[in-house]
């Protein structure tokens, strides 16, 4: 009877392991398309600048601006959700902005630096073509 109960548990548990990577979420479905494209804007606080950042239809995000603080020109990279959701970076990652785009495609949220904890806000909207 014990040798019964152990391979009946055996089948069980190979069942469900064999079930559970069917069960994992798929992946994250491409953004809205009214949120693809390019946004403009400007970021303050205890740095200021500009950015002009494209936003495509897998949430991937690029762009350049410019610290007009520092004069220091900036290259960023980030995703943005399907719920709106981003974070984007400077290459380094020495400035991270976090925040969301609404329903009017306005993009905006806060920023920090992480090597010396300025920090701020920033605003963007979408560039109609």
């Amino acid at each position: 009877m014990r040798k019964a109960k152990c391979r009946f548990l055996l089948v069980v548990f190979a069942v469900l392991a064999a079930a559970v990577p069917l069960m994992r979420p798929t992946a994250a479905s491409a953004i809205e398309e009214r949120l693809v494209g390019t946004y403009r804007g400007q970021f303050i606080g205890e740095d200021y600048g500009t950015f002009l950042l494209a936003l495509d239809e897998a949430g991937g995000i690029t762009g350049n601006g410019m610290s007009t603080k520092n004069e220091v020109e900036l290259t960023f990279s980030g995703t943005c959700n399907p719920d709106g959701t981003l974070t984007f970076s400077t290459i380094d990652r020495s400035m991270v902005f976090t925040g969301t785009i609404d329903w009017m495609n306005r993009m905006g949220g806060k920023w920090i630096r992480t090597d010396t904890e300025e920090r701020g806000s920033f605003g963007g909207v979408l560039q109609k073509p």
